[in-house]
């Protein structure tokens, strides 16, 4: 809810669904202030790709926890709308109160514009970092 001086409280988290290597259907959050890519091996282990374990990494969370991830995907294909095609370097964990976290270097490799509503919805812009082609996404909450 709004409070008294007509901001919003709090507003949920936005994510899209785009294809990961030709697989649909998996929820990527979208958090422009964390510094990588996430996803839980749950969903790697379906849309495949290498793992590299020796390239993993330990990450702080949000609540200042430490985890070790298993390792790193490279260049795991994420489509949007037929539209724009990206490669993205992914570190899996073994769970994740998400699918998929969209990280800053998403928002750096297709140059995301974010619009924010009154409202509390999100558009994205995305440009295909090749054909420069850009497509408007819708968002929804999470």
């Amino acid at each position: 809810p709004r409070s008294e001086y007509g901001c919003w409280d709090n507003l949920t988290l936005r994510a899209v669904k785009p294809t990961i290597n030709g697989f649909p259907g998996f929820e990527c959050v979208l958090d422009s202030g964390a510094q990588m890519i996430v996803m839980r091996k749950e969903v790697w282990e379906k849309v495949g790709g290498t793992l590299l374990p020796e390239e993993g990494v330990i990450m702080e969370t949000a609540n200042r926890a430490t985890v070790r991830t298993v390792g790193k995907a490279n260049g795991l294909v994420f489509n949007f709308d037929d539209e724009v095609e990206v490669r993205l370097n992914v570190q899996v964990v073994d769970s994740a109160p998400f699918d998929v976290l969209l990280g800053r270097p998403f928002f750096a490799a297709t140059s995301c514009v974010t619009k924010d509503h009154e409202d509390g919805k999100t558009e994205v812009t995305l440009t295909d970092p090749g054909t420069k082609k850009k497509v408007q996404v819708r968002t929804y909450e999470r």
